[in-house]
């Protein structure tokens, strides 16, 4: 039995659990709202799963094979669980503020400060462009951070901090690889970092891995405890400070009792340290705690290191202070007044049991399957963590559970994911308690303003593809609280597709209509049975598939009064046959980018939600990716130049004027052939100082005569003889990579400097730029080889400080 056949029932599990009646179901890929229960304990959601397994064993024993998928759905899509249950702590349990994040991004929003915990009473720089953020007051995870008296790094797996106190070097650096092969993202808050890093598998065998496990000149190896040569029992306890904290990788389990009770727990831990001297600079190199066991097939790491460490009368080492492994996939994190939001997805652990059961046909796959369903326990509902010992414990409590009504049926919709949970983390001073909200459901794009955070997941339809959208409320430091459903017709580009304003949701998607092949159709009379059986002619080998038919549309969902999001207005018809290509709100106004052949950029009055207007529309050559606003009425357009004909040739960065939406204009231009830059597909990496007018964009350039490929010599052909045609020398180019820097200046745009970072390292990939900021007037630019300074103002060369 094929997965997706297995899967498509699980819709159903909160139809159970509603109350009397038929729940409200979505109707092909049309904007809804959908309502929340909240009066579930875990012993009916238990009951509830239970009782959809055993429909399905039901639909197992009847025969059911793998072609039963969703009427007008992609083949190989299983059904989205709509159903919803949340795992949270009591509204009312708070926590001790954090420290506030300063904003970043916007010069006269950060005051200049003494640095938290600076021994030297130093005075902090003024952050005058921090992380590239989409909302002001809410900060999100990333590579670099900056508080003006530091910078904080990572790259390669590997942390470093370099103090801005007049002589820059890297003061410390902590090798964070053996925690998790993939790259890890931070927050800063205070004299903290709060280090997120992806990872998986019991084994860690990424360990193993020579191009991974390279080498950090100085750096201290970990010394990992094999279980066997552990004699001491595992403690929790915290160490005297002289002591290295390790531990055995053993893996136990904690079950919550019926009523969902269970209890958190995270193991605070301390690292030894080491001090380098080179001529130029001191560098503390930090051993890391052994990593806690991963007991998922994934998960995600969260680390508290200490910035300061002990360090006594000045700066200390960096260290691990606290971690804890979450199950789930790591899609997004976003950070406000101190407390961070992470949102993980992770399938919930007794689909996957039963999957693996029920994968195979035949009477032995349906009694594990039964065996799973009569020994069903509520931990393998609810999502799961673990401390640094490796004891597995429900993430949370669930006596307070949600349950959302299906959005979809077998006979409407699919998805191209199998059901998975949705959980929002709110991650305040400790790890102990991460106040976690769950939902069951996808989640691909993540948006947060200040008051509420949205995941969207995509639905299919016999009408085409369709967004849904939960949205949840961050009550200051406390849990986040799910607060409802929507959907949408299409799907979003990217998390700027969403905006926002006054409690109400703007959200952009790019709609289209299924494909179907080129040929007659059968007449449908109204009772919607075919009138006749058509005859048709034999298929032409020139038949062609006819593509989607896609547009822009905008929509407008407000939190309605039965828990749901309900759309209130709506904006279609946004470039017949287009893609959306980009997409940016400034208060009431949205700016859409489209493009098929030609870029028309479309204004949107937004000051009525429930009647927006179209009010202006821009046609010219190539596309906007990316859209930052850089003064009153200016936009300046970051992407492609193209032909008349939608062929791409390279970059292009276009300064609009938008004082008048009912026609906008482009007013400057600046176009690079055969290059491309990365803010295409991560805004981070864009950069705007708005004291100089410059942005500051990482950009890929390939030359434009590439050299003359010259043929092998070969053997002379004999003659009357056939020949192949010689073979041709492939001469690969490396192309230059530099941080582009961008000038507005009134309605021009020029090109002021292109910076590099020349030094050892050899690698092209080395030396491409990753992101910048600006403290007080110097411009910082960040590689995997090092970080580069130059004078913000005058960007003509750069000092870099080699990693």
């Amino acid at each position: 039995m094929a997965v997706a056949s297995l899967l498509l029932p699980l819709a159903l599990l909160a139809a159970a659990c509603t109350d009397g009646g038929d729940p409200p179901l979505l109707s092909g890929m049309g904007e809804q709202a959908i309502g929340v229960r909240t009066d579930m304990s875990c012993d009916q959601l238990v009951a509830a799963t239970r009782e959809q397994l055993e429909a399905e064993m039901a639909a197992m024993e009847a025969g059911l094979d793998g072609s039963a998928v969703a009427e007008g759905a992609p083949p190989e899509t299983a059904n989205e669980g709509i159903a919803s249950q949340e795992f949270s702590q009591d509204d009312t349990t708070t926590r001790a503020a954090s420290p506030a994040l300063p904003e970043v991004g916007v010069a006269e929003d950060v005051p200049t400060s003494t640095a938290a915990g600076d021994p030297a009473g130093a005075q902090a720089g003024q952050v005058v462009a921090g992380t590239n953020n989409q909302e002001t007051a809410v900060d999100e995870a990333d590579i670099i951070k900056t508080d003006g008296s530091r910078i904080v790094t990572l790259t390669d797996g590997v942390m470093r901090v370099v103090r801005l106190d007049g002589t820059p070097g890297v003061d410390a650096e902590i090798d964070l690889r053996p925690f998790g092969p993939a790259e890890p993202e931070l927050f800063l808050r205070g004299d903290e970092a709060l280090v997120l890093v992806p990872t998986w598998g019991a084994d860690e065998p990424w360990l193993e891995e020579p191009a991974l496990n390279r080498e950090v000149p100085g750096a201290i190896e970990p010394q990992f405890v094999e279980p066997e040569a552990q004699d001491a029992p595992v403690s929790t306890s915290e160490p005297e400070p002289s002591q290295t904290t390790t531990t055995a990788p053993t893996t136990t389990t904690t079950q919550p009792d019926q009523q969902g009770s269970t209890t958190s727990s995270s193991t605070s831990t301390t690292a030894s340290t080491t001090t380098t001297t080179s001529t130029t600079t001191t560098t503390t190199l930090v051993e890391p705690t052994e990593p806690a066991p991963v007991p998922f097939d994934q998960a995600v790491r969260i680390l508290r290191v200490s910035l300061e460490g002990s360090g006594g009368d000045g700066p200390g080492s960096p260290e691990v202070v606290e971690q804890t492994v979450v199950e789930g996939e790591l899609v997004s994190a976003r950070m406000t007044d101190g407390t961070a939001r992470v949102v993980l997805r992770s399938p919930m652990p007794v689909l996957r049991e039963f999957e693996e059961a029920a994968v195979s046909s035949g009477e032995e796959s349906l009694e594990r399957a039964r065996a799973i369903v009569a020994d069903l326990a509520v931990e393998q509902v609810m999502p799961r963590r673990t401390d640094a010992t490796g004891t597995v414990e429900p993430l949370g409590e669930c006596g307070d559970v949600g349950v959302l009504p299906p959005v979809s049926t077998v006979a409407t919709t699919g998805t191209t994911a199998p059901p998975a949970t949705v959980t929002v983390l709110s991650v305040g001073d400790d790890l102990g308690d991460l106040a976690p909200t769950s939902v069951a459901g996808s989640a691909e794009i993540v948006y947060a303003s200040t008051d509420a955070l949205f995941v969207t997941s995509t639905s299919w339809s016999r009408e085409g593809p369709g967004t849904l959208v939960h949205r949840f409320e961050l009550p200051g430091d406390a849990a986040a609280v799910y607060s409802g459903s929507g959907s949408v017709p299409g799907t979003p580009l990217n998390q700027y597709s969403l905006s926002e304003r006054g409690g109400d949701l703007r959200i952009v998607t790019t709609t289209e209509t299924a494909g179907t092949a080129n040929g007659p159709t059968q007449p449908v009379e109204p009772g919607g049975e075919p009138a006749i059986e058509p005859v048709l002619p034999e298929p032409e080998p020139t038949d062609e598939f006819i593509a989607p038919a896609t547009e822009g549309r905008l929509s407008v969902l407000r939190p309605a009064s039965d828990g749901g999001l309900e759309e209130v207005g709506s904006v279609e018809d946004l470039g017949e046959g287009e893609t959306v290509r980009s997409v940016r709100f400034v208060d009431d106004m949205a700016y859409v980018v489209t493009f098929r052949q030609t870029d028309p950029l479309y204004a949107i009055d937004l000051s009525d939600p429930t009647d927006p207007v179209a009010l202006g529309e821009l046609k010219i050559s190539g596309f906007s990716q990316y859209m930052h606003p850089v003064g009153d009425d200016l936009l300046l357009g970051i992407g492609r130049e193209a032909t008349e004909e939608g062929i791409e040739t390279g970059f292009k960065a276009s300064l609009f004027d938008v004082s008048d939406p009912t026609a906008p204009e482009e007013v400057s231009r600046v176009v690079i052939p055969e290059a491309n830059s990365s803010v295409a597909a991560d805004p981070l990496a864009f950069t705007w100082d708005p004291i100089a007018g410059h942005a500051i964009v990482p950009l890929e350039k390939y030359p434009s005569d590439l050299p003359t490929v010259s043929p092998l010599p070969m053997p002379d052909c004999p003659p009357g003889a056939v020949c192949a045609a010689p073979l041709e020398e492939y001469v690969p180019v490396a192309p230059s990579q530099v941080a582009l820097v961008l000038a507005v200046d009134g309605h021009d745009l020029t090109e002021v400097a292109e910076l590099s970072h020349t030094g050892e390292a050899t690698d092209p990939w080395m030396v491409r730029i990753l992101r910048s900021v600006v403290v007080d007037r110097d411009l910082w630019t960040l590689s995997p080889s090092g970080l580069g300074v130059s004078d913000a103002d005058d960007p003509t060369g750069v000092e870099l400080i080699e990693f």
